[in-house]
């Protein structure tokens, strides 16, 4: 699955060695949580298998940096590409190549299959960090909207890698504060799930400094959510009390990616706000994690029967079959859920996910406490 993103946006989707990528949304030609089909439609375009040459890799990497391709033709190409990374040799001459392309949305979506893909070391994505550094250094930021999200996706990190994104602490725009902090965040999720607490804690630092000196910024609450970082909580409590209720918004799904009771707790308190769009933003937190289902369940149940706004019912109801799929508590409530009592357009939410599913849930017990984070 690639999820074409709003560049450096916090992440709508899972973590892991799953390519993600928002060549698309460079182009406007896709909305942040938008699910591309892998269905390869254009088999001429379709790389030479058993061409140990990679001739055919590059000639895909050219046409896709040329002419962008669209919808479900980026996503065929994506995956393509991601398949070619898995011969050495040819993940290497992509990177060259890649290297020396002009910067936009084709970009994007070579270096998001180069950099996604599981055997893709940190020294292989620093020069392209460095590249877009030095554009950005002559004033042409296009290689930073087109590289940076594609680093949050990488599946290994380490210190030179963390350097190399934080070079962009120099330049005080918008836009490069943003790719820094939310690939930050980012990076240092990579580095917690592979055990490596003392760079996790170095990236942390810096999130937490940046939070204490704005604690109502959403890039910053973004970046800590990125981070699923339970430390940073407490310093989120004035975002959580704002009468902005974007910042607000941006707090409650802070809690996302983080495996606590405590954590599905904010979460569905946040669903009682006065603001729709609180509500909406927490109901899609709560479909990450497998910690807490029961109040998971029960919140976004009571959510889907009784909100007041139908966005935040459908936001709920969409969770619900997400939680199902790893849950089979949730899954018995869906099948008690869709009468004739809630909107249409819910009900069609839960039927469609009824009528689709072809194998039953595993059970809470057997999911470590980050499985719902990735694959």
């Amino acid at each position: 699955m690639w999820l074409a993103l709003q560049p450096f946006m916090r992440t709508r989707g899972t973590y892991g060695a799953v390519a993600v990528a928002s060549a698309l949304a460079l182009t406007g030609s896709a909305t942040s949580e938008a699910r591309l089909s892998t269905t390869e439609r254009d088999a001429s375009h379709t790389i030479a298998r058993g061409e140990t040459s990679c001739a055919s890799v590059l000639r895909e990497v050219d046409r896709i940096v040329l002419a962008p391709p669209q919808g479900e033709d980026a996503n065929a190409a994506h995956g393509r590409l991601r398949n070619a990374a898995d011969a050495a040799d040819c993940r290497a001459q992509i990177s060259a190549r890649a290297l020396q392309a002009p910067c936009g949305a084709g970009l994007g979506i070579v270096t998001s299959a180069l950099f996604g893909h599981r055997a893709t070391a940190p020294s292989e994505v620093v020069p392209h960090v460095a590249r877009a550094v030095r554009e950005l250094e002559h004033g042409d930021g296009a290689c930073v909207q087109a590289v940076l999200p594609s680093v949050q996706y990488v599946t290994k990190v380490d210190r030179s890698l963390v350097d190399a994104v934080s070079a962009l602490r120099r330049f005080p725009g918008v836009n490069a504060r943003s790719a820094r902090l939310l690939t930050l965040g980012s990076l240092s999720f990579v580095a917690r799930s592979a055990g490596d607490r003392t760079l996790q804690s170095a990236i942390e630092e810096t999130l937490l400094s940046e939070l204490r000196a704005r604690p109502t910024d959403d890039v910053a609450i973004d970046a800590v959510g990125n981070a699923a970082c339970e430390r940073c909580q407490p310093s989120l409590d004035p975002a959580r009390r704002s009468n902005d209720a974007w910042v607000r918004g941006a707090a409650a799904t802070s809690d996302r990616f983080i495996p606590s009771a405590r954590a599905a707790s904010r979460m569905c308190a946040a669903l009682g706000d006065a603001a729709s769009h609180v509500r909406a933003e927490a109901a899609w937190a709560l479909s990450f994690g497998v910690s807490a289902m029961d109040a998971r369940r029960t919140c976004l149940t009571h959510a889907v029967r009784t909100d007041a706004d139908l966005t935040v019912r459908l936001a709920a109801a969409r969770a619900l079959t997400v939680l199902a799929s790893v849950s089979s508590s949730v899954a018995r409530s869906l099948d008690d859920l869709h009468d004739e009592s809630l909107p249409t357009e819910v009900r069609i939410v839960i039927l469609e996910h009824l009528t689709s599913s072809t194998k039953a849930p595993i059970e809470e017990n057997s999911l470590a406490p980050n499985a719902a984070k990735g694959t």
